[in-house]
């Protein structure tokens, strides 16, 4: 065996023999003695020290070797030899029966060649250990194989099955007694599948030594189930396949939440309209066709009047029932043609396309469907037993334009919608030339905002994060709030968009990283933050990109101090979409400095499906939007418990977002959801208020 150093545990009481052992001992490199004189020590030293290997004499003065040996030979993790006189075998029998691993007569012959006893003990144990060790294997997976909810069998080189564990036979309709040895491996998909199995699966499991795919099996019943699968091949010692081996999974709920998952990407998940995304798509294949066959179309840009009040006074679900509503009248209001898209919050886009080339004809046509939606708006909606009337202003702007594409299409309609707000709302405006009400509205709060800034009107706003279990805070998530000297406190659903737009979103964003740290470090300093708590920090995409993001982290987390571990950036995939492997190098540099990850409305977007195996996260945040229907809409409590369920499969931690009731809470933690944040435990508060939080935990 290599030579390494050993601890040992010498118990003896004749200090003859301990001189012996230890001159000899110390004449080699790689051993490591220590000495006990009797059975109390001994224990002692086996607690303490956990020697790789003890060498005890029989006889010592407070009992026999054998005392020490019936009390633990169960938990010893070392070999024991019996270290015997001369003249009698008696002890060393007894020994080996109580579980001694080998006896060494006390001679000065044997004693002076003890380590190559020494190593020729370890060797045997060792190998010992490995056997056991494939044995203890062997039973685990076979256990760890009938409890499985993966269906695995096994078949032999001619297709036969051989094994098949419990979740396979439930998955086909066998009973878990039937013998299977009369199917083959195609017998249990349909024929087209079954073709495949044969022409594609096999032959590339025996050439590359695997394959795997997506296919569907045929159950007894005759039904079929779409599953993911792996197809081994295990080779014999001399060549030839030896027998096959298959992992497969049941993918049907998968499937449908996939589907459901990638219907968001590209629509709203409240109303069922296309999202910003594919309204951009959407627009410009309408402007290239436009073009094409000489028509015209227009834009309309739809902004509900004061729907924050309805918000604010009735709540979010009188709120959500309210553009529901909305969103079916705008779709019942258009030709088939047309497209209706929600942009976001209480805004709405309606694409005109085929109106006549002639512009003032296109231009009465679109107003006509204007009007005819902004009256369909303000009929009476019976939401959450309210009677609400709403209003509209809508912004027209026709294309195709001269210069431009969708985006300054939709800026266009947007400044036109601006302009009949500032006619006094529930009105109609086209686009023009000149029209600046918008852009200088946008001008005015970014002067606001820089002045903010400078007089440092911004406060931070902490919401605590909390574990499902023991309901005890595990961290919290730092929100920014404007202190405006006339208007009050700002959420910054109001401000963060100019921020962004106008690139003080980076000044911001350092600063709110910067008075967080500090914060944290004194949260630290009093010793009322766990060191298992972590601090999430939003990162704006525009803060992100900056060239000198990574260095200005670096400098702050020296700065104030703050251990680096209880820092977690938030982050949405619009972050790393662009360039993917520029976000993945700044996060790996980042997460090299101890700073945690978490992706931010996880499941709103596909992209996020495909990037996150290449990302160094940490933590998956549930979006709100699939826990506040979670209790009454099965699909949005099937994407939770995906999420969930994928999270813990890729070792990643979950925290669910907007958690508002205790019908929400008892749901995510029967589906073992460990984290929730939202008002049913707490309101963001202040650094302060939540202090107390800190100190009551």
């Amino acid at each position: 065996m290599d030579k390494q150093e050993l601890n040992i545990l010498l118990v003896e009481d004749n200090h003859v023999y301990v001189e012996l052992i230890k001159n000899t001992l110390e004449n080699e490199a790689g051993y490591r003695l220590t000495i006990a004189e009797n059975l109390q020590k001994a224990r002692e030293c086996l607690n303490e020290k956990r020697p790789d290997l003890m060498l005890i004499d029989f006889f010592l003065p407070d009992g026999l070797a054998t005392d020490l040996l019936s009390g633990h030979v169960d938990h010893l993790d070392c070999p024991v030899v019996i270290l015997t006189g001369p003249d009698d075998a008696t002890p060393a029998i007894h020994s080996m029966n109580a579980g001694a691993w080998d006896y060494l007569v006390k001679t000065e012959s044997a004693l002076a060649d003890i380590t190559h006893v020494i190593s020729r003990v370890m060797r045997d144990w060792l190998h010992f250990l490995e056997k056991k060790q494939a044995t203890d294997m062997q039973q685990r997976l076979m256990s760890i194989l009938e409890v499985t909810p993966d269906m695995v069998a096994i078949f032999d080189a001619d297709g036969f099955a051989q094994y098949m564990n419990c979740a396979g036979r439930k998955l086909l309709g066998f009973s878990q007694v039937q013998n299977l040895s009369d199917f083959r491996l195609t017998d249990f998909y349909p024929i087209e599948c079954a073709k495949i199995i044969r022409s594609e699966a096999i032959p590339n499991a025996i050439r590359k030594g695997q394959w795997c795919g997506e296919t569907e099996l045929l159950t007894r019943s005759k039904d079929t189930i779409p599953v993911s699968q792996v197809l081994i091949s295990h080779f014999a010692e001399f060549g030839g396949v030896a027998f096959f081996s298959t992992i497969i999974r049941d993918i049907s709920e998968y499937k449908r939440v996939q589907e459901k998952i990638e219907f968001l990407a590209y629509h709203d998940s409240l109303t069922g309209l296309i999202n910003r995304t594919q309204l951009h798509n959407e627009l410009e294949r309408e402007i290239a066709r436009a073009l094409r066959h000489n028509e015209t179309g227009a834009v309309l840009f739809i902004d509900l009047d004061h729907f924050k009040k309805i918000n604010d006074t009735l709540g979010h679900l009188a709120g959500d029932s309210v553009l529901m509503q909305i969103a079916l009248a705008l779709k019942a209001n258009v030709r088939r043609d047309d497209v209706v898209a929600r942009l976001g919050g209480d805004e709405f886009i309606i694409i005109l396309s085929g109106l006549p080339i002639d512009k003032a004809k296109a231009a009465e046509k679109a107003g006509e469907i204007a009007e005819k939606s902004r009256q369909d708006i303000a009929k009476i909606i019976h939401a959450e037993s309210h009677r609400i009337q709403v209003t509209a202003s809508i912004g027209i702007a026709l294309f195709p334009l001269l210069e431009g594409g969708s985006h300054e299409l939709i800026q266009h309609a947007d400044t036109a919608m601006y302009h009949a707000k500032a006619q006094g709302r529930n009105g109609i405006a086209f686009y023009k030339q000149g029209m600046s009400e918008a852009v200088s509205r946008q001008l005015k709060l970014e002067v606001a905002l820089r002045k903010a800034i400078e007089e440092r009107q911004f406060r931070l706003y902490y919401q605590a994060q909390v574990n499902i279990d023991n309901g005890q805070v595990s961290g919290a998530e730092v929100l920014i709030r404007w202190n405006h000297p006339e208007l009050g406190i700002i959420a910054p659903d109001e401000f963060i968009s100019v921020l962004e737009s106008s690139a003080l979103i980076s000044i911001v964003g350092q600063w709110v990283f910067e008075t967080a740290c500090y914060q944290l470090a004194q949260w630290v300093a009093e010793g009322i933050w766990k060191d298992d708590y972590h601090l999430c920090i939003n990162i704006s995409p525009r803060q992100f990109r900056d060239t000198d993001f990574t260095a200005g982290i670096e400098r702050v987390v020296k700065k104030t101090g703050v251990p680096a571990h209880c820092l977690e950036m938030e982050i949405t995939e619009n972050i790393v979409i662009y360039d993917l492997d520029k976000a993945v190098e700044i996060m790996r540099d980042l997460h090299d400095l101890g700073i945690r990850f978490s992706i931010d409305d996880f499941g709103t977007g596909y992209s996020s499906l495909r990037y996150i195996k290449r990302l160094p996260v940490n933590v998956l945040k549930i979006d709100r939007t699939f826990i506040q229907d979670m209790c009454t809409e099965k699909d949005d409590a099937s994407i939770v418990d995906t999420i969930i369920a994928m999270a813990r499969h890729m070792g990643l931690e979950v925290v669910a977002e907007g958690v508002e009731t205790k019908d929400q809470l008892e749901l995510l933690k029967s589906l073992g959801c460990p984290n929730y944040q939202g008002y049913y435990f707490s309101p963001p508060g202040t650094a302060d208020e939540f202090k107390q939080l800190l100190l009551a935990a």
